[in-house]
Parts: structure tokens; C-alpha cells; sequence
């Protein structure tokens, strides 16, 4: 949490009333969560020739799902060594 809105959010945390200005603040912070959130959990579908295949398939993914596959396979290149140039054959 490094936001300032975040760090407003905790400071009123317990607390019956809030001045307006932390209002504000907090209410940024929500939009900017539900910004990301929605923006996360849209569908994407994009035909794509599978491994193997010549055919194509349709592949549906949220983003969110799209992004963790992506740095999971960076993950796998960086472990085997094969990211880096001076491996390559």
C-alpha cells in the first residue's frame, strides 16, 4: 500500500467521521481499485494455433489470467536459461 489515498484510508480507519477532504481521498482511492478491478476481469478472446495444431481455436482469458500465463512463461525462460543471449546457439 504506497498510495497516498491508501495511507489517508488507514489513518481513518476506526474512526465515526471523516473530514470531506479525506472523503475525497478515500473516494479516489475506490474508483482507482474498481478501475483496475474491471478492467482485470474483462474477457479477452483471440484465435490462436495451439502447439501441435494447424488448426486455430478461439482461447478466452480475462487479462488478469492473460498476465499471470505471460509471467509464468517468462518465469520458465528465465529458469532455463534460454532469455538470456549468450546461451542461444
Amino acid at each position: 500500500m504506497g498510495f497516498p489515498a491508501e495511507t489517508e484510508l488507514r489513518r481513518c480507519r476506526g474512526r465515526r467521521w471523516i473530514n470531506r477532504p479525506q472523503v475525497v481521498v478515500v473516494k479516489e482511492l475506490v474508483n482507482t481499485l474498481l478501475a483496475k478491478a474491471r478492467a482485470d476481469s474483462r474477457l479477452v478472446c483471440r484465435r490462436e494455433k495451439l502447439t501441435g495444431s494447424n488448426r486455430a481455436q478461439t482461447v478466452c482469458m480475462t487479462v488478469a489470467e492473460r498476465d499471470a500465463a505471460r509471467e509464468r512463461s517468462m518465469e520458465a525462460m528465465r529458469k532455463t536459461g534460454f532469455s538470456q543471449p549468450e546461451n542461444r546457439p
